[in-house]
This record gives structure tokens, sequence and C-alpha cells, in this order.
């Protein structure tokens, strides 16, 4: 298992994953992600709560 995780590193460095402008685009599509998450679970609330 320890091989698999060396080979891994490297692997994703040579396809461009670890530079600065795509952790800038990977952490802006989490923080996307994350609020359409949480609006998706407010929205549902939202309207039980105006029902009640």
């Amino acid at each position: 298992m320890g091989q698999e995780v060396e080979t891994e590193v490297p692997r994703a460095a040579e396809a461009g994953l670890y530079t600065g402008e795509d952790k800038g685009r990977l952490c802006t599509l989490v923080r996307v992600q994350l609020v359409r998450a949480q609006h998706a679970d407010a929205a549902p609330g939202a309207v039980q709560r105006s029902r009640v």
C-alpha cells in the first residue's frame, strides 16, 4: 500500500494537480459546492418552517 501512495503523488503532480492555479480552481469549485449544499439544506427547512 505504501508504494501506491508514493506513486500517486508524482502522478498527480505530473498531471498539474498541485500547481497554484489549479489549487485556486479546486478551492473555488469546493466553495461553490459547499454553498450550493448549504442552500439546498436551508431551502427545505425554510419551506417547512413557513408552512408550520
